[in-house]
């Protein structure tokens, strides 16, 4: 490393970071405190002060901290969304949406008195599972110029920042520095700490506190300096931001104020500019001498790297002074220039549009609700691009329910209606499948598939003949005919309400099947009808009949739509891009209710790939929406066939509770019936496809007496009870006839409260709702005529109906904030990795038959206490091929 002389024409003093004579201007009280401090620390400095004197001379004063690094384009506390943020303020880290990496090169005049010449590479990237955390580094060769009069030196950074809120992130950084010709500077090391709060999408503030722990240079300890920014963006988004901070010294006295404004006139060009105000007493004699500093520049930005100049400027201020370091009547303010290229993770808007694209999405395995979400987040970012000409869809071995596919189909004919052209290629695919894909403009299928379209069925399992075998007597009261639930331990077939409603209900979505594809296809309804009985067909009959518009293989695939529609094919990914504003601003929740509900706390049961949702984490959520002032308005997004009464009646309570304060505005996604639609009346509008199941209002509870089972296995048992009722919930006695009576009396209770809860809400008489509730089912098109729905939609007409009532324009951008948060514990994530969302998850070890006789029958059932009352569907829907 290279030697840097003093300036030759006027002698230097020590660093701006140590304590150094004011000027003869300076207040008398405060030259006493100086001197009495002095006085103090004398006989501990004075012999590290001589030897740092007689080893090195005395440094000038350049007005920053020998710990500082490389000079940035413009060094502001609240960040730049990259990894060079762990310089100013490792807070800023948090903007990270993925990986960072950033070159630098800042070269400066030998004669300038700025710091901050040098190489630097930063690298960052959030933790994977722990979005929260951030780490970055940074590896950085300073060569000062030689009006500094530090050596040349590496500096070496390792920092951290951690966002426990979204509008408040904190961060710590350790430093290292590295000196063959600066024996004061190797190996000091010193840490800083940083603070970012961004209340809004268009105000952030900064607060960097850098050499918190004041390490000792040359016998000296440097002073805390505090860099504080607040900066804000009128227009909510990247197109303009301003900024206005001061750097204080925490004994100087320093104040340092800044002004900066960066400008995005279009997307990836951006215009920055920074002034910074400097007073130090530079020189021996004392005089206070300012500088202006600052940098101008420009970035330009493709969707994953940026490439940025600045030119370094400054000025003294003195009178007669020219630019810094210069002789007097110097004219040329210019300092040097910085360029730097940076990768992101994230994408940006680019400054060139890429050529047009064709983004491809893969649709196969389980769709949950939380991966509909962001399908749903992804689909509205697509609705939106130029760039995008179109959607290929390619459809597998998906598992979801009619609704979803309802919304599915809906999504496409929203594309169509956007201008962008959709595209479905099929191998084999199943009823549903092929029901989604018809929507698209054009569908393709390989060469070697087929087309399965048979129609609709179901099958339900009956296990009294297996208990009376075994000896388990089985005993349900139930409110009322059609609260079917019990029935699949309690007879041997179904009974005539349930025969009724499931004929109702599958010739309503089979009828719904039937004229959606006449209109997709545009064939007669009858033509339909025909081939659904003439099915399954090869790929070429298929094609053949009308179904499908062209046989390709596999490899001839993206040759041919890319030739087709002239664009790239490119995964859905691709098109994501980073956040535009900072977080903190309007937000809409969507809390989700997705799986049998129970008492306490949610849990996912391994294998079965079943999801238990408890009221006291969905009420926990319901609270913290309520609560957050950012959350203008809350989706209820139920995927439910019901469970415990009481802990769906806590869910109807909080929802209400909800509403009183923001817009709850509810989805119905495959099934919203008996507990899951107690939930949901509580809303202000709900939204179903016509194909969701919801309904079966009504209530049931039982136990299953295993005495007989007991006897037969040899297996005595003695009860002792006190009371009349104590063996109530006895599980190996039979309940009496009084008992009954007496159960059904409570159930009496509970179904009133559960039909006032649905007039309340929808603005019914308790009359009005029993006629259509006695636990009967009904498909979402079917509820909408009994009052039950207000609208057919899914959950993008939820999301613009809630963002409607809270007031926030069409084109308004907002967060989505999803509730409850998932456990990130290394227990949950090892469950969820047992239930994952592909199609060969570990329920398929199962037998079919078996793992269809479980999915089939109600899941509360098993894991209920003895006589809980239960608000839960007669069964699950499961899609046959």
């Amino acid at each position: 490393m290279r030697h840097r002389s003093h300036h030759p024409s006027k002698p230097p003093l020590a660093p701006a970071d140590r304590e150094q004579p004011r000027s003869p201007r300076a207040p008398r009280a405060s030259m006493r405190r100086r001197a009495a401090l002095l006085a103090l620390l004398a006989p501990l400095v004075a012999p590290a002060t001589a030897a740092a004197q007689s080893s090195q001379p005395l440094r000038p004063l350049g007005g920053e901290a020998p710990t500082a690094g490389i000079r940035l384009h413009t060094p502001t506390p609240v960040g730049t969304g990259d990894a060079s943020a762990i310089e100013i303020n490792p807070a800023a880290l948090a903007q990270l949406e993925a990986g960072s990496l950033v070159l630098q090169h800042t070269e400066l005049r030998s004669t300038s008195r700025l710091q901050g010449e040098g190489d630097a590479l930063f690298a960052a990237s959030p933790v994977p599972y722990l979005p929260s955390l951030v780490l970055g580094g940074g590896l950085q060769w300073l060569r000062p110029a030689t009006a500094i009069g530090y050596a040349d030196s590496v500096k070496l950074s390792l920092g951290a920042s951690w966002t426990p809120d979204p509008a408040l992130a904190l961060g710590a950084v350790w430093t290292h520095f590295w000196s063959n010709d600066d024996p004061a500077l190797d190996r000091l090391s010193s840490v800083d700490v940083g603070l970012l709060v961004r209340p809004a999408p268009w105000l952030a503030l900064g607060l960097a506190v850098r050499d918190l722990t004041t390490p000792v240079l040359a016998g000296l300890p440097l002073q805390r300096s505090y860099d504080l920014e607040l900066a804000w963006r009128p227009l909510g988004n990247r197109r303009l931001e301003l900024g206005a901070g001061v750097v204080a010294g925490e004994r100087r006295g320093d104040l340092d104020p800044s002004l900066r404004v960066v400008a995005e006139p279009w997307p990836g060009l951006q215009l920055f500019a920074q002034a910074q105000l400097v007073t130090r007493d530079f020189y021996r004699n004392g005089d206070r001498v300012s500088d202006l500093r600052g940098n101008v520049g420009l970035q330009l930005a493709l969707e994953r790297a940026r490439a940025a100049i600045s030119t370094v400027v400054g000025r003294s201020l003195a009178a007669g002074a020219g630019p810094l370091g210069e002789h007097p009547g110097t004219r040329s303010a210019y300092q040097g220039v910085s360029v730097s290229l940076a990768l992101d993770g994230a994408r940006r808007a680019p400054l060139v549009q890429p050529s047009p694209r064709l983004v491809q999405l893969e649709l196969s395995g389980k769709l949950t609700q939380r991966r509909l979400i962001r399908l749903v987040q992804a689909l509205r970012a697509l609705e939106r691009r130029a760039d995008v000409r179109g959607l290929l869809l390619r459809i597998g071995a998906l598992d979801a329910g009619w609704a979803q596919a309802q919304e599915l189909r809906a999504w496409i004919h929203r594309l169509r209606r956007a201008g962008k052209r959709v595209l479905a290629y099929l191998e084999a695919p199943a009823t549903q499948h092929y029901y989604v894909a018809a929507a698209a403009d054009r569908l393709l299928i390989d060469d070697a598939g087929g087309v399965r379209l048979q129609g609709l069925g179901e099958t339900h399992f009956y296990l009294r003949g297996l208990f009376d075998h075994i000896g388990v007597q089985p005993q349900f009261v139930r409110i009322a005919e059609y609260k079917t639930a019990p029935e699949g331990l309690t007879r041997r077939g179904p009974s005539a309400p349930a025969r009724a409603m499931t004929t109702a209900r599958l010739d309503d979505v089979f009828e719904q099947l039937v004229q959606d594809l006449a209109r997709d296809r545009r064939l007669p309804p009858a033509r339909v009808r025909a081939l659904i009985d003439h099915g399954p067909f090869t790929a070429l009959q298929a094609q053949r009949a009308g179904l499908i518009d062209e046989v390709l293989a596999p490899a001839e695939l993206r040759r041919r739509v890319q030739r087709n529609t002239r664009a790239e094919l490119v995964p859905l990914a691709v098109v994501a891009r980073g956040r535009d504003r900072w977080p903190g601003g309007p937000a809409i929740a969507v809390v989700v209710i997705d799986g049998d509900i129970i008492d306490g706390h949610s849990r996912t049961v391994p294998l079965l790939g079943r999801e238990l949702v408890g009221d006291e984490t969905v009420v926990a959520a319901l609270e913290a929406a309520r609560l957050d002032a950012k959350i203008r308005a809350v989706v209820l997004r139920i995927d439910s066939p019901g469970g415990s009464a009481l802990a769906s009646h806590h869910l109807w309570a909080a929802v209400r509770a909800l509403r009183r304060v923001k817009p709850v505005v509810v989805s119905l996604a495959n099934i919203a019936a008996s507990g899951g639609y107690y939930a949901a009346c509580a809303g202000d509008r709900i939204f179903a496809q016509p194909a969701a199941i919801t309904g079966s209002i009504g209530i049931f509870t039982g136990k299953v007496n295993v005495g007989g089972l007991l006897r037969r296995l040899g297996i005595g048992h003695a009860t002792s009870l006190r009371g009349a009722r104590a063996g109530l919930d006895s599980p190996v006695t039979p309940y009496s006839a009084e008992e009954e009576r007496f159960i059904l009396q409570q159930l009496q209770h509970f179904y009133r409260q559960f039909l006032g809860a649905v007039a309340a809400g929808r603005g019914l008489t308790q009359d009005a709702v029993h006629a259509v509730a006695r636990g009967r089912i009904w498909t979402g098109a079917q509820a909408q005529r009994q009052h039950l729905v207000d609208a057919v939609g899914g959950l993008q007409e939820a999301l613009v109906e809630a963002q409607r009532r809270a007031g926030l324009a069409d084109d308004a951008a907002f967060e989505l904030v999803v509730l409850p948060k998932r456990d990130a514990g290394l227990l949950a994530r090892a469950g969820r990795l047992l239930t994952p969302d592909q199609p060969s998850d570990a329920s398929t070890l199962l037998p079919q038959v078996l793992s269809a006789a479980l999915a089939d029958l109600p899941l509360p059932l098993w894991y209920a206490r003895s006589g809980q009352a239960l608000a839960r569907l007669p069964y699950e829907l499961v899609s046959t091929p």
